[in-house]
């Protein structure tokens, strides 16, 4: 946790250690408490413009036990990428569009809200497509600037917040950092 200079940064510093991996996945996150987001994020100095690079690519390698999504925050408006936790019972998502101090006193986000954040569903160790073409199907206007990535759980299904069921002190999952290109082609 103490390299400032790591592309990817706790969102708790306290709750995960990030370390330096080799390869493609060269970031390793890992729980140091058994509860709570396990998240860490990119934020952009610049933002990214989708419309210009719109393919997306982000290694991953999330462990059996490691329950997170990734969010992404486009134009203040954050978006979802399904990797291993749920999106049921979710309070909030990984953004400042939602970070407002509370978590546990709000209510769940409804369903129909969720599905409507829900960019795609992903398995496997690479997360690839067009995301300007995706944002264009779900009906999102604006600038399509991609201004932040955080990967961690918001749900609390299960009480998977508290710990329950995954994201354990010891959870680990890697990551690769995120490329924007140009082709069109998918």
């Amino acid at each position: 946790n103490d390299d400032d200079d790591a592309f990817w940064k706790p969102l708790l510093k306290d709750a995960v250690t990030v370390k330096k991996n080799s390869g493609v996945i060269d970031t390793l996150v890992t729980a140091n408490v058994g509860a709570g987001f396990l998240a860490v994020r990119h934020k952009y100095d610049t933002a990214i413009d989708l419309e210009k690079t719109p393919l997306f690519q982000l290694p991953v390698d999330v462990s059996f036990d490691s329950k997170v999504n990734v969010h992404m925050l486009i134009d203040e408006i954050t978006y979802i990428i399904q990797l291993t936790a749920p999106l049921a019972k979710a309070k909030s998502l990984l953004s400042s569009e939602f970070e407002q101090g509370e978590q546990f006193r709000i209510p769940n986000l409804e369903n129909s809200f969720m599905s409507s954040r829900l960019l795609a569903k992903h398995q496997g160790d690479m997360i690839r497509f067009n995301l300007y073409k995706r944002l264009k199907q779900m009906g999102h206007t604006g600038d399509f600037k991609l201004h932040s990535i955080t990967v961690g759980n918001t749900s609390n299904k299960d009480y998977l917040l508290a710990g329950n069921g995954g994201n354990n002190a010891g959870s680990q999952y890697g990551l690769g950092r995120p490329r924007f290109l140009k082709s069109n082609s998918e």
